[in-house]
């Protein structure tokens, strides 16, 4: 206990010593600046006492003492702005939305300043002879000085605050080399300016419209250097509508800003003081004004699409959230509870989808006395209303909707029905519930029958889309895995009849996997799946991006049983979700990680990852991004063939930091007659009676030998025959997978 005291009271001291070196630090960066600003004083004291206050080579030694004070005012203002540069390396939702604001906030009271301060030469008499010899008395040349530590000080400010802006979630060396440009071109500006107003180039029309043209260079510059503005996508549409505020009133002060100091009062001024302090910080202004526009305009553009953002953002996190429960049902309570696990299930799709109402109807066992009886949960919404919506003829706008039955339909077709235009008009439901609404069906599937359905109701037309659709397909294929386990282990506790829930458990794993491979113009696909258990936890999948661009799926869960299979839904699940909010499959794969760090229990009882890999096709082009998985064969129509490895890691095993920075996607063109294989370890690992592995080059060999068949479906067979022959009495010792694509 005595030593714990002592670790605390010291890591007290540190602290407090910490927090007075960081004080010391701002008042000693404080003191310098104003000893650089002195020492400028200084020198244009003496300089006017011997008549010579200009000169090219005094005004850059002077200029580089105000940017010595500018730059110290600069480093001891820092702390006072949020720090921006640790958001920049991740944080939650709340920083995300309240550090810019606050920023722009602080940063608006800084311009309210610098630009109030413009007004300061009306309170001095500042009396300028019209000759070389420039300041008359040194009365005026304390009033310029007083005036530049002024404006400096407030230069200093804009400058830090500017820096913490556009750091913000972006990486810090990239920013740095585009600051470095963006400096680089201002300071163009203003030692070509220089030269004119000192008469050391003659002003002409040429000159001129070189002036005006680094000036645009400068504006545009800003937008070009800073066109990135990645945090606004990321924040809410009440803070959107706060920077939109705040972004104009900024754009608005650095134009007023740019006015002044450009305006005959502070010009003549600097006319005689310093052409190059008026210069940068007209320039300033102007980039100030050019940056907050930019940040003004697509904040206003994007702000109609906030809310459809925002509402993915939901349905994904809905969707985590069912995963997780779903991984959860095996040692909770509603593992005997199906009429509170279905309840659940409802209220999650009424949330994914911003629904009015939802309601899950599921068949009674068919080995039980009264099958066939359905039952119902029901959430915001009535029994009898969900009655007539789903379970008599509808009234519909469209004809192939009129006097259908939805659960009819749902049952019989296997798939979505969507029901935009539905009429109610009777009088057994309130009068508040009449009128028309859109309903979406979707069939939870197993053994190839429907044992029920998910409902979710609108009360207007039109309304859900297809995202909609396809975040409820991913919900129905976890929701039919979370009540079938759980309707499987209450009838094994029960009747004691472990065998047959492992069957019922792989029939599930199976009605997972894609019932028919898809058609993929261009190729030809095959796949299969056999699990080293009755369940395991390799899958394979297949989806589309958000370009409409096929995507193929292959996974490998730690593990191997039924709790693999669970992991292996809830990535499915993720996946399917995801794949049409996304453009590629690295995208893909950073998504399902970040969403299962962030949702999924990770404690001694849930150690499960999984490795992942995703190939996209782009016409003739292929890409590959494996997440810890196995390589990817490739054949070339000549035989020759190589292995694809890029680097990744296992999903679910490190911070998103590290996997994104590993992650990374190789890609390829497929010549007519190529093939590419994506195969799970199991293959590759199996052993013969002498123990010996079947490893990566006898697997090729076992390809290459299967290349002239003349589909890929026999390709498949001949692959998984000539494995099982190398196998001999030898079983599969993990879950083996492979997915073939042929380029026709």
């Amino acid at each position: 206990m005595a030593k714990t005291i002592a670790v605390k009271e010291k890591k007290e001291r540190l602290y407090r010593s910490l927090i007075r070196g960081s004080s010391l630090r701002v008042a000693l960066q404080l003191i310098g600046g104003f000893a650089f600003f002195a020492i400028v004083m200084v020198i244009d004291l003496i300089a006017h006492s011997v008549k010579s206050y200009q000169g090219m080579v005094l005004d850059i030694v002077r200029l580089g003492l105000h940017f010595g004070g500018v730059y110290l005012w600069s480093r001891a203002f820092g702390p006072f702005f949020p720090r921006l540069s640790e958001l920049a390396r991740g944080s939650g939702k709340p920083e995300t939305n309240t550090v810019p604001i606050r920023s722009m906030q602080i940063f608006v009271i800084a311009l309210v300043v610098a630009v109030a301060t413009s007004l300061l030469p009306g309170l001095f008499i500042l009396n300028v002879q019209e000759n070389p010899y420039g300041p008359k008395t040194a009365n005026v040349v304390l009033s310029f000085n007083l005036l530049s530590i002024t404006w400096a000080f407030c230069a200093s400010i804009l400058l830090v605050g500017f820096s913490k802006l556009v750091y913000l979630w972006q990486r810090t060396r990239e920013v740095r080399k585009r600051l470095y440009t963006w400096l680089a071109i201002l300071a163009s500006y203003v030692i070509f300016r220089y030269m004119i107003d000192e008469a050391i180039i003659e002003s002409d029309t040429i000159t001129d419209i070189i002036a005006y043209s680094l000036v645009a260079l400068v504006f545009f510059g800003t937008l070009f250097l800073w066109f990135r503005i990645p945090w606004i996508p990321h924040i809410t549409k009440r803070s959107k509508q706060r920077i939109i505020f705040y972004s104009g009133l900024a754009g608005a002060l650095s134009i007023s800003g740019a006015l002044v100091f450009e305006g005959e009062q502070v010009s003549s001024i600097f006319h005689w003081y310093s052409p190059f302090l008026q210069e940068c910080v007209l320039m300033l202004f102007i980039a100030l004004a050019a940056y907050f526009g930019l940040i003004f305009f697509n904040a206003l553009f994007t702000l109609s699409s906030t809310e459809l953002v925002e509402r993915r953002a939901a349905e994904v996190e809905s969707l985590t959230k069912l995963t997780r429960f779903s991984s959860d049902v095996l040692t909770s309570e509603l593992l005997l509870d199906i009429p509170k696990l279905t309840s659940e299930i409802a209220t999650l799709a009424k949330e994914a989808t911003k629904a009015d109402a939802a309601w899950i109807e599921l068949s009674t066992p068919r080995s039980e006395k009264d099958a066939g009886i359905p039952f119902r949960s029901y959430i915001g919404i009535d029994q009898p209303l969900a009655y007539l919506l789903s379970e008599q003829p509808l009234t519909s706008r469209d004809r192939h909707l009129q006097g259908l039955i939805l659960s009819a339909e749902v049952s019989e077709k296997l798939k979505p029905v969507v029901a935009s235009t539905v009429y109610i008009s009777d009088g057994a439901v309130p009068a508040h519930a009449t009128g028309w609404w859109s309903v979406i069906g979707m069939p939870l599937i197993n053994k190839g029958y429907a044992r029920g359905a998910i409902f979710v109701a609108k009360q207007h037309e039109f309304g859900f889309d297809n995202e909609d659709v396809v975040v409820l397909t991913a919900f129905t294929d976890v929701a039919s895995l979370a009540v079938d386990t759980a309707r499987l282990l209450s009838d094994s506790i029960e009747k004691q009849k472990f065998d047959g829930e492992l069957r019922a458990a792989r029939a599930m794993q199976q009605s997972l996997l894609p019932a028919v491979v898809p058609e993929i113009p261009g190729f030809e696909v095959s796949a299969i799946s056999i699990p080293a258990y009755e369940v395991g936890g390799d899958y394979y999948d297949f989806s589309n991006l958000y370009d409409g661009a096929p995507i193929a799926l292959i996974g490998d869960v730690s593990g191997k049983g039924i709790s693999a299979s669970i992991f292996m839904a809830e990535t499915k699940g993720i996946a399917q979700g995801l794949a049409p909010l996304v453009r590629s499959g690295k995208e893909l794969l950073i998504g399902v990680n970040d969403t299962l760090m962030r949702n999924l229990q990770r404690d001694a009882t849930h150690r499960s990852f999984v490795t992942l890999a995703a190939v996209s096709f782009h016409r003739d082009l292929v890409k590959y991004t494996r997440a810890g998985h196995t390589p990817l064969l490739h054949f070339s129509n000549d035989g020759q063939y190589r292995y694809f490895q890029p680097k990744g890691m296992g999903i679910g095993f490190v911070r998103k930091e590290i996997f994104n920075n590993v992650l990374e996607e190789q890609e390829f063109s497929l010549e007519k007659g190529d093939v590419i294989v994506m195969f799970s370890d199991g293959i590759t690992e199996v052993r013969d009676a002498n123990n010996v592995e079947l490893g990566y080059q006898r697997f090729a060999e076992i390809v290459r030998a299967s290349r002239f068949e003349p589909d890929v479906q026999k390709m498949t067979d001949r692959i998984l025959r000539d494995v099982l022959l190398y196998a001999g009495a030898m079983a599969f010792s993990d879950d083996a997978t492979f997915v073939i694509v042929r380029r026709l």
